[in-house]
């Protein structure tokens, strides 16, 4: 039943709802604590990373606030600008912008 959810969640997500990714997230994790052995919990915490990857991809907000539980220092930096700020944060995102787009670091 916990996987035919998780397929569920994972087919919602397909289809861009980010709430799908956000939910499979919150199922790995929570089974990740769970699990009998810590190879099994490793592998279902990498897999609710990938959710929450995946929602960050979709603009969710709650999925960047989510990937301080799995990433820090760098490689959080890195996913950040893969994907952005937070949707949430207008000035950040608007400085992202026109970093990208005119390739200029914007003064402080």
């Amino acid at each position: 039943m916990i996987d035919q959810a998780a397929a569920a969640f994972l087919k919602a997500g397909q289809l861009h709802d980010p709430l799908g990714f956000e939910c499979l997230a919150e199922i790995k994790l929570e089974l990740s604590r769970l699990a009998a052995t810590p190879d099994k919990a490793k592998v279902l915490r990498t897999e609710a990373y990938e959710a929450i990857k995946q929602g960050c991809a979709l603009g969710w907000v709650q999925s960047f606030w989510k990937l301080n539980k799995f990433i820090s220092g760098e490689e959080y930096e890195t996913v950040l600008r893969k994907y952005g700020p937070a949707p949430d944060d207008f000035i950040e995102a608007l400085e992202f912008f026109l970093e990208e787009n005119t390739k200029t670091e914007l003064l402080h």
